[in-house]
């Protein structure tokens, strides 16, 4: 009766256990497979990095446009006042 156990734990431990463990490790949809906490930590800490950089990025561009565009304003009220006051000449 012992032998019959060990001999299927040994099978169990000998084919199910690697096939499990191989098989966590090759899912392609985990990208933390086969790494510390600290590489996925260290992974996400860069994509967020990635993305500040690209807000300010964007952030920089629509300041730009608002920068443009105040002054655009600034063009047209003049032409409305210079617009007014010529119709008011009149």
């Amino acid at each position: 009766m012992k032998k019959r156990v060990m001999v299927a734990m040994a099978i169990f431990c000998l084919i199910l256990i690697p096939g499990y463990s191989m098989g966590k490790q090759q899912d392609p949809d985990k990208k933390s497979a086969g790494k510390t906490a600290a590489d996925v930590l260290n992974d996400k800490i860069a994509s967020l990095r990635k993305d500040l950089d690209s807000a300010r990025v964007d952030n920089s561009a629509l300041n730009k446009q608002i920068s443009s565009l105040t002054s655009d304003k600034a063009s047209l009220e003049s032409k409305a006042g210079k617009l007014r006051a010529t119709i008011n000449d009149y």
